[in-house]
């Protein structure tokens, strides 16, 4: 007879459904060999006793079957061997069986080739369980508190209102029995107003009052027009209050606020909430003060250092080819403006026309191409173009030459490459440059 025990099982469950069982274990230690052998074990803890794949955890619980089948393991060297083949092949986990092997049971928990292999693969296993209710206090924003208007419009923002129950539901006709939401109210209140301290109505001075509850409930109370606001699932709502009193309501004993408590003559204490709100009185001096902003000053200019945008001299034959390279005359950007409010930007583009000679030759200025140089100056140089003969863009098309995000003065240029075919008419060919400058 052997004899083992598991004690403190704990239950560990991925995000992505794998798992593991592990726990103390502990027993007496036998051997088939010596029938009186029957010692102590130390016991030994956090074994892993299973693991788990593919659990889906639901709101109530789960089942799934320990891995066992294909499992592997290493036995001892004076163990039975595992057999790792057939339906029933498999394993518990590996330090589970290194435990049982010293109770004299460990070819009790894998394929060993006998015929109570079909028993040994792990049953399923059940957990059940109540998922404790998760509760939200009731909480109240409003969009401003102090230095209110006459008629300004505030936003009020509720959430944790959720329904508890009966103690929730309506007391009075036509919600009585249903969850009746909760007041939305504006109104100036005394010091203890609340329906759960016993206050009387007389307690709270409504002004403006809505009813945020549900939206299938909003119709029995008579609609929007009769400021009912829909009290969303997730215990949330949203509604817009005009806050306007008369000279007798400054006048009268309270605070003004904006409170909520729940509707239909309920009684429940966590739906009741205030928010202080503070006015500006005619005493009150307002002026806003903006940012101060400086007049917009200086200016923004370019020009080339040189009287020729560029001289790409006598082209090379190169392969199948004729090149031609050279510089792009650098231009100098001069930018002292400041001042403003917004930040000034520019940028520096160009586009060259087709090429042509005297003699009525011509070829596409897509097979210029540049690479854009900052000489000077904090400012972002624009991305290499090649020739359209090297698979390129060209410069056919409008390419930005440098930019800047501020006012920065710079000096820019580029290295010209000219790639045109070898078949081009000998001649001198030129083309025009347009630079376009953004500001």
């Amino acid at each position: 007879m052997t004899r083992s025990w598991i004690t403190d099982p704990t239950l560990t469950v991925a995000a992505d459904g794998t798992g593991t069982v592990t726990a103390t274990l502990g027993g007496y230690g036998t051997s088939m060999d010596d029938p009186d052998k029957f010692e102590t074990l130390t016991p030994v803890e956090d074994v892993v006793v299973a693991t788990l794949t593919g659990v889906d955890v639901t709101p109530t619980g789960f089942t799934v079957t320990p891995d066992y089948l294909g499992r592997t393991i290493t036995t001892p060297a004076d163990g039975v061997a595992q057999v790792t083949s057939g339906a029933n092949a498999g394993a518990f986990p590996q330090s589970f069986v290194d435990f049982q092997a010293k109770t004299g049971q460990g070819s009790y928990w894998y394929s060993s080739g006998g015929a109570a292999d079909a028993r040994k693969p792990a049953s399923a296993l059940s957990v059940a369980y109540t998922a404790a209710a998760v509760t939200t206090a009731p909480t109240v924003t409003v969009s401003q508190t102090t230095g209110l208007t006459q008629g300004q419009t505030v936003t009020v923002s509720g959430s944790g209102f959720l329904p508890a129950g009966t103690a929730t539901n309506g007391v009075r006709p036509p919600l009585a029995g249903q969850f009746s939401g909760v007041y939305v109210v504006f109104g100036k209140f005394a010091d203890v107003w609340k329906p759960s301290a016993g206050a009387a109505s007389s307690a709270r001075s409504v002004i403006t009052q809505k009813w945020a509850l549900p939206a299938a409930s909003m119709a029995t109370v008579g609609g929007a027009n009769a400021g009912a606001v829909e009290l969303r699932a997730d215990g949330t709502f949203s509604v817009d209050l005009a806050l306007t009193t008369t000279e007798a309501q400054k006048l009268a004993a309270g605070n003004f606020g904006i409170y909520t408590y729940a509707g239909s003559g309920t009684v429940y204490a966590p739906f009741e909430t205030s928010t202080p709100l503070a006015f500006s009185t005619a005493s009150d001096v307002i002026v806003e003060v903006p940012t101060w902003v400086d007049e917009v000053s200086g200016s923004f200019g370019w020009a080339f250092e040189g009287t020729s945008p560029a001289n790409l001299g006598t082209a090379v034959q190169e392969g199948e080819n004729f090149v031609a390279t050279g510089s792009l005359t650098n231009i100098v950007v001069t930018d002292t403006r400041t001042g403003g409010s917004s930040p000034f930007t520019w940028s520096i583009s160009g586009q060259a026309g087709d090429f042509a000679s005297t003699g009525g030759g011509s070829f596409s200025a897509g097979y210029l191409g540049w690479k854009p140089k900052v000489v000077a100056g904090a400012v972002t140089g624009g991305t290499e173009v090649t020739s359209t003969r090297l698979g390129g863009a060209g410069l056919a098309s409008s390419r930005v030459l440098a930019s800047s995000t501020s006012a920065v003065s710079a000096t820019v240029g580029a290295d010209l490459s000219l790639v045109i075919p070898g078949t081009t008419t000998a001649g001198d060919y030129a083309s025009k440059l347009t630079i376009t400058a953004l500001q």
